[in-house]
């Protein structure tokens, strides 16, 4: 889960910026990285996450949009999970 959370954190601050060079900044990292990240998610998915015209992004494509809901609603489900865990989990004590 831990990977699937960066990919969407790293998606969704490329979403937001429609830049590399400026989701690079709000992630502290690179922008080479940044794309190259990006371009093995879509070769992984098998799918165009984003347009784009030349190096730049356009936009989101819908398969893209897809995809950043699909992770959303993972990422909530994993919380809730970690909730339940929290709930369940509570000091045993031995019989007398």
């Amino acid at each position: 889960v831990g990977c699937l959370g960066a990919d969407y954190v790293l998606l969704e601050a490329a979403r937001r910026n429609l830049n590399l060079t400026e989701a690079a900044k709000a992630l502290h990292t690179s922008q080479p990285g940044v794309s190259k990240a990006i371009i093995e998610l879509e070769g992984k998915l098998g799918v165009e996450i984003f347009a784009r015209h030349g190096e730049r992004l356009k936009r989101i494509t819908e398969p893209g949009q897809h995809v950043l809901k699909s992770i959303e609603l993972i990422m909530r489900e994993v919380g809730n999970l970690k909730h339940i865990r929290g709930a369940v989990q509570r000091p045993r004590t031995t019989a007398p």
